[in-house]
């Protein structure tokens, strides 16, 4: 399938001649231009100027004659040029522009009669500056007559240059997705030659193709540049991006395309005709199971037929199908699955009273997409039973599931977390029947408006990202690593994983530096077990050894120094004498030869 955008591109001068003393305009003109090769061969083949630098860097001003053509390569007579201030770029359906700006001061090109201008590139080189005429106009009156301006040193002149691109997106069909007008990139690649490059997809609707910007669940880069440019038809191609069968696979796909340009919306039947599937074993029956999954997504209502023992079962009377919850534990069948933390209806701990960051971007920990935004996520936030994560949504659901997908509980926690329900948004009900598999939390069906989650007694941060680390930790992490402190020792100290600790550690660049170690001699800083002195580590906790080897040897002769709190009781199952035994509670026999006797009925040991 052929996907086209068109769009349709024009430019103008407007001239306004004002008096330097008083104010007032004097003259005033315009200048309808055509737009030189130089812009066309630019954007398609990056000839003479790159495809997506701006074009638009300075007007020119000549005092030439002629008829202005495509393939002007400069002015007729050149008389200056100026580097435009940018007055304002404006993105609409259907015509978005971009209008730039010089102004001509009383004191200069006096005595000169202006005539004709133009929009210019400019390249930087090694030994010189070479500048391009994208668009040349010859100047004119309201009634289409050319004129000349007659530059004095009383006159102030502006010189004001708009530049038009005019399109209605389509090119995706009438179920396609398209991106708002200020994030079009067709628009911002012709007006600046800013462009998109990855082509996305997203497993939840979204209402314009640029809001996967944010809410993508799979994408791949493409080099804009790498496409190819007729500069006949004035046709560009993008290049051809493919999903190798190794990516981005197990994900369902509701829209398909480049976010700034537009994208396909799924099922479409004219890109990815329907297919049937048979013979698709949904189970085996034991005379209790009731529901079966068809581990089959996007199924076509009415087109499922259920045969039991080659006996094609009756859809209503024999059987129903779920089409919105047949695969399992996928996204789509998660109520939550396609909000964020700014969704109507969702609070995330004190996430609201928290200031975005301005210089990192961090991820919405409500998401189950890559959804980063410098100026909308804060560094951290606080979950707690006072701020908890809390969904209204808004009428009763049934939930019998949670499972968080991007952000991790800490180990330490897992069994703290709470689920509860409401169904006035006052009084609160614990979910019953709970079991736990790694992040997922499973509990009895329940129907309700309102939830929320936290960790039950503990203000604990969750985290946006790094598990949400305050400013405080990570500055402590690069201290102690500084001093050489390995990350096990980083993680014991501040209470988290790590692995979280060696993550941010690398991907921070906090290789650490070996500490200079600093022999400290003060009570008992003497190694009880060979006498030498103990080396500490300035920052950390003190040692009483001086080293591993020494700590196990003394401990091994100092048994009567060890708290044993765990000491327990037993009764020999073999002999029947009484003993007890340290860090054990399920020993049975009192000795190695009673556990021969008991465990082989007195047979030989080999």
């Amino acid at each position: 399938m052929k996907i086209q955008e068109r769009a349709v591109l024009h430019n103008r001068f407007d001239v306004k001649v004002v008096d330097a003393a008083s104010g007032k305009v004097k003259q005033t003109a315009v200048g309808f231009n055509v737009i030189t090769n130089y812009y066309f061969n630019s954007r398609l083949t990056a000839s003479p100027l790159s495809k997506t630098t701006d074009l638009f860097r300075y007007i020119a001003v000549g005092t030439g004659t002629g008829t202005p053509a495509v393939t002007d390569t400069a002015l007729f007579t050149h008389l200056t040029r100026k580097a435009v201030t940018t007055l304002e770029t404006v993105y609409e359906y259907p015509t978005s522009y971009t209008t730039k700006q010089i102004k001509l001061e009383a004191t200069e090109c006096n005595g000169s009669t202006i005539t004709e201008v133009a929009l210019e590139g400019y390249y930087s080189g090694t030994w010189s500056d070479t500048y391009y005429i994208m668009s040349h106009a010859m100047l004119q009156d309201s009634e289409g007559n050319q004129i000349a301006i007659a530059k004095t040193d009383t006159d102030v002149v502006y010189i004001t240059a708009t530049f038009y691109a005019t399109c209605t997106p389509s090119g995706f069909g009438t179920n396609g997705v398209y991106p708002t007008a200020d994030n079009n990139y067709l628009f911002r690649w012709l007006l600046t030659g800013s462009t998109d490059s990855y082509v996305r997809f997203s497993r939840f609707p979204v209402e314009y193709s640029s809001d996967m910007n944010v809410k993508y669940h799979g994408s791949k880069s493409y080099s804009f540049s790498g496409g190819t440019g007729n500069t006949t038809t004035y046709q560009y191609d993008l290049p051809v991006t493919t999903f190798l069968d190794s990516e981005c696979n197990n994900r369902l796909v509701k829209h398909l395309g480049v976010a700034g340009v537009g994208a396909f919306t799924f099922p479409n039947h004219e890109v990815f005709p329907p297919y049937a599937v048979d013979h698709l074993v949904i189970g085996e029956g034991d005379g209790a199971t009731t529901e079966f999954s068809m581990k089959c997504p996007l199924i076509q209502s009415g087109t499922v037929r259920i045969f039991v023992n080659d006996t094609e079962m009756t859809e209503g009377t024999d059987y129903t199908v779920d089409l919105e919850n047949n695969c399992g534990d996928w996204y789509e069948n998660y109520h939550t699955a396609a909000m964020t933390c700014k969704s109507a209806g969702v609070s995330f701990g004190d996430f609201a009273s928290k200031t975005p960051s301005s210089n990192n971007s961090y991820r919405d920990p409500l998401a189950w997409w890559s959804c980063y935004d410098t100026t909308v996520y804060p560094s951290s936030c606080t979950v707690s039973d006072v701020n908890p994560i809390k969904i209204d949504f808004g009428t009763a659901k049934a939930c019998n599931t949670l499972k968080i997908d991007i952000l991790t509980v800490p180990t330490a926690r897992l069994d703290t977390l709470k689920i509860q329900y409401s169904t006035n948004d006052a009084d609160w009900t614990d979910v019953l029947g709970i079991s736990r598999t790694g992040q997922v939390w499973k509990f009895t069906e329940v129907s309700a408006r309102y939830w929320r989650v936290f960790l039950s007694g503990e203000g604990k941060v969750l985290g946006l990202e790094d598990n949400l680390m305050t400013n405080e930790q990570k500055a402590k992490i690069a201290e102690l690593r500084s001093k050489g402190c390995g990350y096990k020792a980083i993680a014991d100290l501040l209470g988290i994983g790590k692995d979280t600790i060696k993550s941010y550690c690398q991907r921070n660049k906090l290789r650490g530096e070996r500490a200079a170690h600093t022999t400290i001699k003060n009570a008992g800083g003497l190694c009880p077990q060979c006498g030498k002195p103990v080396v500490q580590i300035p920052g950390m906790k003190p040692r009483r050894f001086c080293s591993t080897e020494c700590r196990v040897a003394w401990w091994n002769t100092h048994q009567d120094h060890v708290s044993r709190k765990a000491v327990y009781a037993f009764t020999c199952e073999t002999c029947g004498h009484s003993f007890t035994a340290y860090g054990n509670q399920h020993r049975k026999y009192c000795s190695h030869d009673c556990y021969i006797a008991g465990r082989f009925k007195g047979g030989a040991s080999v």
